[in-house]
């Protein structure tokens, strides 16, 4: 993939196209490392969601995963401190996406928006 786009080894976290992604992350999105794909930022928006027959208000964050990015992780990640860092485990929507070989993959935060002030929220690529 990295020689295809015109990439040598030790390009994987650069950012030459500018759009605040990573080559090893737009790799794992699905985009492209000669173009601005700020269009693949992960997207965080807040959502009514039924948990154990309460519905409530969750942080959810939607991305999206290039299925043919085997040689990547992607890890959705949560924290109330920007220090503990744990994995998000529950998928609200997993759905292929309009453009081939992507999938759009949303997962809610476990607390909801109203027992915690602060909450975070990444995503962590490493390669495998």
């Amino acid at each position: 993939w990295l020689a295809s786009h015109g990439l040598g080894s030790g390009s994987e976290l650069t950012d030459d196209d500018k759009d605040q992604l990573k080559v090893i992350v737009e790799y794992a999105l699905g985009g492209s490392p000669s173009l601005d794909d700020t269009s693949l930022h992960p997207v965080i928006d807040l959502q009514m969601i039924d948990v154990g027959g309460s519905v409530d208000t969750y942080a959810v964050i939607t991305f999206t995963r290039n299925n043919a990015a085997g040689s990547v992780t992607i890890t959705p990640e949560y924290s109330t401190d920007l220090v503990t860092w744990q994995d998000l485990t529950e998928v609200v929507t997993h759905n292929a996406s309009a453009q081939p070989g992507l999938d759009v993959i949303s997962m809610r935060l476990p607390t909801l928006v109203s027992a915690e002030a602060r909450q975070f929220v990444r995503l962590r690529v490493d390669a495998k």
